[in-house]
């Protein structure tokens, strides 16, 4: 049946049955879980007593030839059973219904975050996503913190009461990644292709801060992505990086003495930036040839690399 369900999946991500006049793409996914929507048999009974949600995922992106669903689960972010891993939910308000994950797609599927031998099974997909590559579905499924059993093979197992999973206690999923609706969320179903209501995904232009999901890496990082070209330079240079959080941090250009030669902050805002200086300090005079550093504080972290101005 699963491979019926992968031929519906293809004939809708290549036909844009999903498209409905859609934004653009950006890089930041956000997925919430409502526990008081899950039913069957896996409803998430020990969840609604803590605060500690993991959703475990797979991400498929590029295309198959495979028709199953179970093609999804190429490059796999989670450990299973195992608390402190990736995948690590927020709950959001004053009960334990709701929780959020936020992360930056390709940061976060780019790294192997399930090492064969850790998992149930021996196998990981195949790997980390390729950072060139286009992301198009999303399977997943959701579990409490570590799991007290054991299986067959002596890893964690999780009881169906522990589990956040489909109606039928099969995975759940976000299909046509780059086909997203005219509000930016996205389609979440079943295993049964049926719309699956408990979670919902939504592209955001930012990711709020503290809600950075991480993946192997501890990739919670609100600044990525941070490059400096060309340098040496002359007259300009270009700082690229991206600021995965809605918050404004400071950006600064420092000489070898530590001394601040230029503040860039107003220019910076929430997603990917790119930044031209012309080699003037602040008062507009153009600085001296050497070697200068690239600063961005975030308020609890700086990111920095050097630039070389001729």
């Amino acid at each position: 049946m699963k491979y019926v369900y992968g031929i519906l999946i293809s004939i809708f991500c290549y036909t844009g049955a999903f498209s409905q006049a859609a934004p653009q793409v950006t890089p930041y996914l956000q997925i919430q879980l409502y526990v008081s929507q899950l039913i069957g048999e896996c409803n998430f009974a020990a969840l609604k007593q803590t605060d500690t949600v993991y959703v475990h995922s797979g991400l498929q992106w590029k295309t198959t030839t495979s028709a199953s669903l179970d093609s999804i689960w190429q490059s796999i972010v989670g450990i299973w059973g195992v608390d402190s891993s990736p995948g690590n939910m927020t709950r959001i308000g004053t009960t334990n219904d709701t929780f959020s994950i936020c992360f930056n797609i390709v940061d976060y599927y780019s790294t192997l975050a399930d090492p064969p031998g850790l998992n149930e099974g021996s196998s990981a997909g195949i790997g980390p996503m390729n950072p060139d590559s286009t992301p198009f579905n999303i399977g997943m499924v959701f579990r409490i913190g570590t799991c007290p059993l054991l299986d067959s093979h002596g890893k964690p197992e999780c009881n169906n009461d522990q589990e956040g999973k489909d109606e039928n206690c099969d995975d759940i999923y976000i299909l046509g990644l780059q086909s997203p609706n005219s509000d930016s969320t996205l389609n979440v179903y079943d295993d049964g292709l049926q719309t699956f209501t408990a979670v919902a995904a939504q592209y955001v232009q930012g990711c709020p801060a503290g809600s950075v999901g991480a993946g192997i890496k501890s990739l919670n990082n609100s600044v990525t992505s941070l490059s400096v070209y060309p340098s040496p330079f002359t007259t300009v240079t270009r700082i690229d990086f991206d600021v995965a959080i809605q918050s404004k941090p400071k950006l600064t250009i420092s000489n070898v003495l530590g001394q601040q030669v230029a503040d860039l902050s107003s220019s910076v805002t929430t997603g990917h930036n790119s930044i031209n200086w012309n080699g003037t300090d602040m008062s507009g005079v153009t600085v001296p040839s050497g070697v200068y550093m690239v600063q961005i504080n975030t308020g609890d972290r700086i990111y920095s690399t050097q630039i070389v101005k001729q």
